[in-house]
């Protein structure tokens, strides 16, 4: 009898033990399970979103004034004032240093978040992109993926303008 509860209690353990294993194997890309999550107002960005889209290509950002928050495994060219606000969050939890007075920022094979603020800047990111803009703008998206503004939504690609 006491070998029957062990064992019992030795399997159900094994269980559960295996269940992040298995749940980590089925679980989306970090870009996609960003993406998909509910709608929420960035942290650094007192507007609400005009824009969430992800996918996996190019988009390329106009922003007249705003801010991006950039969720990406790929590339980012960055191009703007030198009072530009920029932070940089690799996946590996390192943060990593914004140059001071340059006016192009180039990350390459990247994994992370990207969050830009500010105004009269460009974005050109590709790869496995999640984004949320707030502001306003312009934005092409050459790939495959989603969209959705304040009033409508689509797939890639895609020429839109967010902001009112």
């Amino acid at each position: 009898m006491r070998r029957t509860i062990t064992l019992v209690a030795l399997a159900a353990t094994a269980l559960l033990l295996m269940a992040p294993v298995v749940m980590a194997e089925s679980s989306p890309t970090r870009a996609e399970a960003t993406a998909e999550a509910e709608v929420r107002q960035p942290d650094r960005t007192r507007e609400v979103p005009n824009l969430n889209a992800f996918g996996d290509g190019t988009a390329r950002f106009d922003v007249e004034r705003g801010g991006i928050r950039l969720y990406i495994v790929g590339d980012v060219t960055i191009e703007g004032p030198s009072d530009l606000d920029v932070s940089i969050e690799s996946w590996s939890g390192e943060s990593l240093a914004v140059p001071d007075g340059g006016t192009t920022i180039q990350l390459t094979g990247f994994s992370g978040t990207v969050f830009i603020r500010g105004a009269d800047y460009t974005v050109e990111a590709r790869g496995n992109i999640a984004v949320r803009a707030a502001g306003y703008g312009t934005v092409e998206l050459d790939g495959t993926g989603l969209w959705k503004t304040k009033s409508s939504k689509g797939t890639w690609p895609a020429e839109l303008s967010f902001g009112d």
